[in-house]
């Protein structure tokens, strides 16, 4: 959040990092058990399902979710126009 306010950045897009299945990171947190959800329709970017290291699975969720809303609460989009203000999910 910092670093794109002082880079002057006004539109962007976060994710939530996802091992999806047969990538090496997927193998790595398979072996490590640290995988604890194999609901396929949650592997999308935005759903924890998997234990990070240093914090929660839910702590990582609102970490996420607290980025896009602080980064659009100080951003006014209007100067753009719809294509450039649409973003995809």
């Amino acid at each position: 959040l910092e670093f794109a306010t002082r880079s002057g950045i006004t539109k962007a897009e976060f994710a939530i990092f996802t091992p999806y299945p047969g990538t090496p990171a997927w193998k790595r947190l398979v072996a490590e058990e640290r995988i604890f959800d194999r609901t396929w329709a949650h592997y999308n970017d935005t759903t924890c399902v998997f234990v990070p290291k240093n914090f929660t699975p839910q702590s990582l969720t609102e970490g996420y979710l607290r980025l896009w809303r602080e980064f659009y609460a100080t951003r006014e989009l209007t100067h753009l126009d719809t294509a450039q203000r649409t973003i995809q999910f």
